[in-house]
């Protein structure tokens, strides 16, 4: 299965696009690709600190949701808890809130506070620096 449009746009941007951005969307086609293709018994099999590696992206997937939730909506942000998924749709889930979260960031600018579920108000820049350290510590366990 092929990444959406917005991963390969960012991997391929321009010299003056953010540098977060680019490594966020680089980092998310990478777990999705590794997760897509990791045997199924795999994601199933216990993974700490998590109890499998399905509830890690799952996490993550939330995460990434909830920041796509903050931009498109700040003033009034509706949270939604995303579905238990299986272990074959993990990849997905975390490919389709992805995309969701990198479309809602174009045209953000980088000090535009942005709601928390839980915690008030962060700079973009912040949740930026926060996810994608997020991603590269889930890349980098699996």
């Amino acid at each position: 299965m092929r990444e959406p449009r917005c991963y390969r746009a960012v991997m391929g941007a321009s010299p003056d696009s953010d540098e977060r951005r680019g490594e966020l969307a680089v980092g998310l086609g990478w777990l999705v690709d590794r997760l897509r293709t990791m045997a199924l018994d795999k994601l199933d099999a216990p993974y700490a600190p998590e109890p499998t590696r399905v509830v890690a992206a799952r996490a993550l997937a939330q995460r990434l949701a909830d920041a796509a939730a903050a931009l498109e909506h700040p003033a009034d942000p509706v949270w939604r808890d995303l579905p238990t998924v299986s272990a074959a749709a993990a990849g997905d889930l975390l490919a389709i809130t992805g995309n969701d979260l990198l479309l809602a960031l174009e045209g953000q600018p980088r000090d535009a506070p942005v709601p928390r579920r839980s915690q008030g108000r962060v700079p973009l820049g912040a949740l930026l620096d926060e996810l994608a350290g997020a991603v590269r510590e889930l890349r980098l366990r699996l």
